[in-house]
């Protein structure tokens, strides 16, 4: 994927493993999009988790950043003219620069702003994170630029695509 070392990719991926799996779901999962899109993707892996990877991933918080990453690069990859470029700096607008696909060009075109929920709670939905994207990126946005943002949910899991 362009914009993402192997060992990056390796490591989103494996994050996302994590975190479908602490919430009990099996390779074959359903992955419901909604939003800008509405699709259903069936989730399949073959990497099978261990002790020692699962303790790699205690930070839970931080899992479900990078899991959410792997989920919405490759939403984005699949359902949108764009693919990811490159990691956007820290303290930008978003959290990666995107290219057109087909202008195969190198200029950034869009942002991807991403987040993630390891379980939905009553005072931490996909709408209320949505909703608090939408209005920092209000504050923030360069207008020449479009804005995706990607929550996604992995208890369900779900995800939710936004323009913003």
């Amino acid at each position: 994927m362009p914009g993402l070392s192997e060992a990056v990719g390796c490591f989103i991926l494996e994050v996302a493993i994590v975190c479908l799996t602490v919430n009990g779901h099996e390779p074959g999962v359903k992955l419901k999009v909604s939003g800008k899109y509405s699709e259903t993707f069936e989730v399949v892996w073959s990497d099978r988790l261990d002790e020692q990877t699962l303790r790699s991933w205690k930070d839970m918080n931080g899992a479900t950043e990078y899991g959410a990453t792997a989920l919405a690069l490759l939403l984005v990859a699949i359902l949108t003219e764009f693919a990811a470029f490159a990691r956007a700096p820290q303290m930008s607008s978003a959290d990666y620069v995107l290219v057109k696909k087909a202008a195969n060009d190198g200029i950034p075109a869009a942002y991807l702003e991403v987040s993630g929920i390891l379980k939905e709670a009553q005072g931490n939905t996909l709408q209320m994170r949505l909703s608090e994207k939408k209005r920092r990126q209000k504050e923030l946005r360069d207008e020449n630029f479009p804005v995706l943002i990607v929550i996604a949910e992995f208890s369900v899991p779900k995800a939710i695509i936004a323009k913003s």
